[in-house]
């Protein structure tokens, strides 16, 4: 029983309170569990809304990119994924976004809103932190390439970049250092594009 008391979430029974001062234990408090919701917020009109994320698997791990555009409508504009082969997550995180502008400015749009659930890649594009030496070239060839436009990074919890890690996981699945395009959503995220269309919220749970 004392053994429970000290590893054991605890509710603070009578009985609890009483074996435990029996013993001189002291009781750990139960986390709290708060929830809260988080939206997918389409962009103004005019703006592009890119959100992207990275998916890293196994030893050593293979890495995949999935990147999703689309307008004020929360219309699909496209979508893409891309196998790198061997990387770890921060490296599939930053390709990711890599990625995007580059597809980005292919398209030649003016003005878009970088949308990840990585607050490192935030801070690399947003507060030019250090990134992995094999991709610093890149790296700063998009940093110049975001200064010829309006370009916006913000943060986002990953119950709110679904369509993003959806693409990434699917990634995952094709050959190394293979791509796939779709002007078309792929079946598979429909119903979270539909979702994010109508507004509804995810739910995320958090634990203090």
């Amino acid at each position: 029983m004392s053994s429970s008391l000290m590893v054991g979430a605890n509710h603070s029974s009578s009985l609890d309170v009483k074996v435990s001062s029996l013993f001189q234990l002291s009781l750990r408090p139960s986390r709290q569990i708060f929830y809260s919701n988080v939206y997918w917020i389409p962009p103004r009109q005019g703006c592009i809304k890119i959100n992207f994320d990275g998916a890293s698997f196994g030893s050593p791990p293979c890495g995949a990119t999935g990147v999703v555009f689309r307008d004020n409508a929360a219309s699909f504009l496209g979508g893409f994924v891309h196998n790198i082969g061997h990387a770890s997550a921060l490296v599939t995180e930053l390709s990711a976004a890599m990625h995007a502008i580059e597809k980005a400015v292919a398209m030649q749009w003016r003005e878009i809103w970088m949308e990840t659930d990585s607050l490192m890649v935030v801070k690399a594009f947003s507060q030019q932190m250090e990134v992995p030496w094999t991709l610093r070239t890149r790296w700063l060839n998009c940093l110049t390439l975001v200064k010829s436009f309006s370009c916006t990074f913000t943060h986002i919890h990953r119950e709110g970049n679904t369509v993003a890690d959806a693409l990434a996981k699917n990634g995952l699945g094709l050959p190394s250092l293979h791509s796939q395009w779709w002007t078309d959503p792929p079946f598979f995220v429909l119903p979270l594009l539909q979702r994010d269309r109508t507004g509804l919220p995810y739910q995320r749970i958090s634990y203090m």
